[in-house]
């Protein structure tokens, strides 16, 4: 039922109200880091990386042992670093501690693959994401990773293909939409990108309204939520 009135709420744009309902809930057991979790999700979809980041802390004081709050607060340290050297490696060292314990985690080889992106080594970046798709083919996020590693590898056509499979996945995902119009617009095809960028707009109202809450259709309260990323 929370999660129901927080994507209610979200959708109708109040997400100061969606908060507060987070916050009324994480208040009624304050030593449950998943509910913490779950607002730290909220927060970074609704496009505050900075107040995320906070609560992935404030979830991980309370129980060091969630193992997704240490993936995405290292993401989220990654996206918040703008480039600083000592930043990244430090957020690259938790994903790193978390790999040495569970090598085969899908969630820790999507996270280091944004980190080696990153650092220009998108052929070790695509071996992993093909681990995670492996794993979860149905994944959109995944494949829009695989994508752009394959892109950044100068494997256009490759990673075309793995754009349009994000898309098919999910329809909001926006980012692969955008990766599509400029694929295509780079290749020429200004027909096809214009497709893609009207497909965008048609998008973009729905989005405003929902896409912030987009992650708590898969977040709960289990051992492991399904989504990554």
């Amino acid at each position: 039922a929370l999660l129901v009135l927080v994507r209610f709420y979200a959708a109708r744009g109040d997400a100061g109200r969606a908060e507060e309902m987070l916050e009324e809930h994480i208040a009624q057991d304050p030593e449950n880091g998943r509910r913490i979790m779950l607002l730290a999700s909220f927060l970074k979809q609704s496009g505050k990386p900075a107040r995320a980041f906070e609560q992935m802390d404030r979830a991980l004081e309370v129980d060091p042992g969630l193992t997704l709050a240490r993936l995405q607060r290292a993401e989220l340290a990654l996206e918040l670093s703008g480039g600083d050297p000592d930043k990244v490696a430090a957020a690259e060292a938790e994903i790193e501690a978390v790999i040495a314990e569970e090598p085969n985690l899908p969630e820790a080889l999507f996270a280091q693959a944004k980190f080696l992106i990153f650092r220009g080594d998108y052929k070790q970046a695509a071996d992993d994401l093909r681990r995670v798709i492996e794993e979860s083919p149905e994944n959109s996020n995944a494949h829009l990773l695989l994508g752009s590693a394959l892109l950044g590898d100068q494997q256009t056509a490759l990673a075309t293909s793995q754009f349009l499979r994000a898309v098919q996945l999910d329809r909001n995902n926006h980012e692969a939409h955008v990766q599509l119009a400029g694929v295509y617009l780079r290749g020429g095809d200004r027909q096809l990108a214009l497709d893609e960028a009207r497909e965008l707009g048609n998008r973009a109202r729905e989005r405003l309204r929902c896409g912030c809450t987009l992650s708590l259709i898969h977040i709960s309260e289990p051992t492991r939520p399904e989504r990554i990323g």
